[in-house]
C-alpha cells in the first residue's frame, strides 16, 4: 500500500487517482437513497513532506480534509462530493474507496449513521 509520497510524480498518482475516486463515486449519483441517514466518508493513510505538500496543496487542499489529532494522526477524511445521506452515499462513498484501493492506496471507510 502506498502510504508515503516522496515524489512530485507520486503526487501527480495521487492527484489522479482522487479524481478517478470521484468519478467512480459519481457515476452512483443516481441512485435509489432509502435507509438510515449517515456520514459515510472515505478516509486515507497518508504522507506528504511538507516542501512537497506545499506545492501541491492548493490542488489537494479541497480533497483532503487535514488530519484530526491523535486519533486520526496521518489519516486524511477524503472530500468526495457525495449526494444523498442514505444508501446512495454509502455507496458513492465505497466506489471511491474502492477505486483508491485499487490505485494502491491505504484507504478505508469511515461509516457512522444515526
Amino acid at each position: 500500500m502506498k502510504e508515503t509520497i516522496k515524489t512530485q510524480s507520486e503526487l501527480n498518482d495521487l492527484n489522479k487517482a482522487l479524481i478517478n475516486a470521484v468519478n467512480s463515486a459519481a457515476m452512483l449519483g443516481d441512485t435509489e437513497d432509502g435507509g438510515t441517514c449517515n456520514m459515510d466518508s472515505v478516509t486515507l493513510k497518508i504522507s506528504i513532506p511538507a516542501k512537497l505538500a506545499a506545492q501541491a496543496w492548493v490542488k489537494l487542499e479541497k480533497m483532503l480534509a487535514s488530519d484530526y489529532g491523535r486519533l486520526w494522526r496521518g489519516y486524511y477524511m477524503v472530500d468526495i462530493p457525495l449526494s444523498g445521506q442514505g444508501n446512495r452515499r454509502t455507496r458513492m462513498a465505497e466506489a471511491a474507496c474502492n477505486a483508491l484501493e485499487s490505485a494502491g492506496y491505504n484507504a478505508m471507510m469511515f461509516y457512522q449513521c444515526d
